[in-house]
C-alpha cells in the first residue's frame, strides 16, 4: 500500500499540525483519486486549530485540513465519465477538509477541470470564489 503523508490536527490548542501517514483512500464508484500538487494554507485554519470555532464548526478529530487544492487525476471510479487519469483539476472538496495530503479521494462533483490557459496552481490559489458559480445543486453529482 502506498504511504500517503498528510498534515493533520489531532487536538485543539496552539500547537503545530502533525505530519502523519494514512493508507491511500479507497475509491468509490463516483470518486476520483487525485495527486495533490498545490494546496492553499488559509489563515482561517489557525482559528480551527486553536478551537475558536468549535461551537459553529464541530469537527471530529483528527482532522485533515485543506480546502482549496490543485491536483492531477490518478484514477477514477467506474461511474465517473467526466475525468480521466492525467487530467489537471482543481477542487474545493464538498467533504470536510482534506487537501493537505499527498493523495486524496473526492466525489467527481467536487472537482473541476483546469481550463487553458489557467494552470492548476492558479486555480487552487483562486479558491472558493472560482467555484461559487459551479456549485449549484444542479451540478452536484
Amino acid at each position: 500500500m502506498w504511504d500517503n503523508r498528510l498534515l493533520h490536527l489531532d487536538r485543539y490548542g496552539t500547537g503545530d499540525l502533525r505530519l502523519g501517514e494514512v493508507p491511500e483512500p479507497d475509491l468509490r464508484e463516483r470518486d476520483v483519486l487525485v495527486q495533490v500538487n498545490c494546496a492553499i494554507v488559509n489563515p482561517f485554519y489557525a482559528k480551527i486549530r486553536n478551537g475558536e470555532l468549535k461551537a459553529i464548526l464541530p469537527y471530529r478529530l483528527p482532522l485533515i485540513l485543506g480546502n482549496d487544492v490543485a491536483e492531477v487525476v490518478v484514477r477514477v471510479g467506474p461511474k465517473v465519465r467526466t475525468f480521466k487519469p492525467g487530467d489537471e483539476v482543481y477542487a474545493r472538496p464538498n467533504q470536510t477538509y482534506s487537501a493537505l495530503t499527498e493523495r486524496s479521494g473526492w466525489t467527481a462533483g467536487a472537482v473541476r477541470p483546469c481550463a487553458a490557459p489557467i494552470c492548476a496552481r492558479v486555480a487552487a490559489a483562486s479558491g472558493l470564489q472560482n467555484l461559487i458559480p459551479t456549485r449549484s445543486p444542479s451540478v452536484q453529482r
